[in-house]
């Protein structure tokens, strides 16, 4: 074999044997739940500059989302966890690039490994800070107006990297079933 193929195979395999090592202690620690996991939530106006979804992002503060810390601790008692409070939820930096769109209910394998690389890279992209990912998780928010019968999309996560996109309602009153 030549020389330049060896090192080519030498290369993807260090590549894939690191990514591999990543995505197990990413997994691990996520789940050890010795610290707290880190909740960032990323606001997105769904709507492209609606005035109202901006004004409603704009009065975000992290106590709109204690409640999502509340309920991991209270549910941490049942689970008999070493940690009092197992989640810290914090509010992110809005981010004003539109993720990929999802897959449709009834797409095939291809396309929902596609849009996860996509949704992948569009992460990798958009996050706008460098803070460690090992126990992190970004929660990407798209905000959309309220309206009488108005339905949304699901809400989608991918597990191996610790992200989701998450459809919500730009509302006050919607706050406690949008977390």
């Amino acid at each position: 074999m030549p020389v330049f193929k060896i090192i080519r195979i030498l290369i993807l395999l260090t590549l894939f044997l690191a990514l591999a090592f990543y995505a197990q202690q990413q997994k691990l620690k996520s789940r050890s739940w010795a610290e707290p996991l880190q909740l960032v939530i990323y606001p997105i106006n769904a709507e492209h500059g609606n005035p109202a979804v901006d004004d409603y992002i704009r009065e975000l503060d992290d106590s709109v989302f204690a409640p999502i810390d509340r309920f991991f601790a209270e549910q941490s008692r049942d689970y008999d966890l070493i940690v009092q409070q197992p989640t810290v939820t914090r509010l992110g930096p809005a981010v004003s690039v539109q993720p990929p769109p999802a897959p449709l209910p009834n797409a095939g394998y291809a396309a929902i490994i596609w849009w996860g690389i996509k949704f992948r890279y569009w992460v990798y992209r958009n996050t706008p800070d460098s803070d460690s990912n090992i126990r992190r998780i970004r929660v990407f928010v798209q905000y959309h107006t309220a309206g009488k019968d108005k339905h949304l999309q699901h809400s989608l996560g991918l597990d191996k990297g610790l992200v989701a996109l998450v459809q919500a309602f730009a509302a006050i009153e919607q706050d406690q079933q949008n977390n």
